[in-house]
This record gives structure tokens, sequence and C-alpha cells, in this order.
């Protein structure tokens, strides 16, 4: 099982090491607060899709507003809400949007998300 520190680690060594400029899928930065401020504070994008985290349970079932995409909206961050693997996920991108509506994201937030797609 790839525990959450494993997980967070892993962000810190992409960037640390690598030099990585963003994450995909990248939801349990969130469980290291002093991670998550240095990607905040490097401008670190995270690519976000809604329902492949809830679908590959990178995210537990049932979290509604306590989803890391809405911690990513809230804090600013560099985000963008993305489709994944549209054969297998079978979704949209307006679907994937009205899923992070769902969690309580705003308008303001997912214009913001969308124009991150446009500088990456």
């Amino acid at each position: 099982m790839v525990t959450s520190t494993y997980r967070v680690n892993f962000f810190f060594q992409a960037v640390e090491n690598l030099g990585a400029e963003r994450i995909g899928h990248g939801y349990h930065v969130v469980d290291d607060e002093g991670i998550y401020a240095s990607c905040l504070r490097r401008n670190i994008h995270f690519e976000a899709c809604p329902r492949s985290s809830l679908q590959t349970g990178s995210v537990p079932q049932g979290i509604g507003q306590k989803h890391p995409i809405r911690r990513f909206a809230e804090d600013n961050a560099n985000f963008s809400i993305n489709r994944d693997g549209p054969a297998i996920c079978m979704t949209t991108l307006k679907e994937e949007m009205d899923i992070a509506r769902g969690w309580g994201l705003t308008e303001a937030h997912l214009t913001r998300a969308v124009g991150y797609l446009g500088a990456i």
C-alpha cells in the first residue's frame, strides 16, 4: 500500500530534485503543510481530474467539500480542472466542472482554473 507519507515525499523529490513544475493528481500534497506551502510559493501547477480522483481511489468517495481540489481553489493554487482518460472515465470537461461545483468551487475558481490551462 502506498502511504500518504510516501506520496508527499514523492512530490518533494519531484519538485526539489527533478525541478518539476507541474504535478498530475497531486491531491496528497495537502497532507504536508510545509511541502504544500513550498509548492504554492513556487507556483507548482496541479493538474486535477475530479472524476478519476474518485474512480481511482486517490481521494475517498464522499469527501465532497473537503476534496483537495477545493483547497487548491481556496488557497489560490496554480491548478486546472481536466478530464482524465476520456475513453475510460467517460466524462467531459463540463461534467468535471460540474463535479467541482458540487464541491463548492465557484465560477471564479473555475474560470481561474481554466485560465491556467492556457498558461501550461
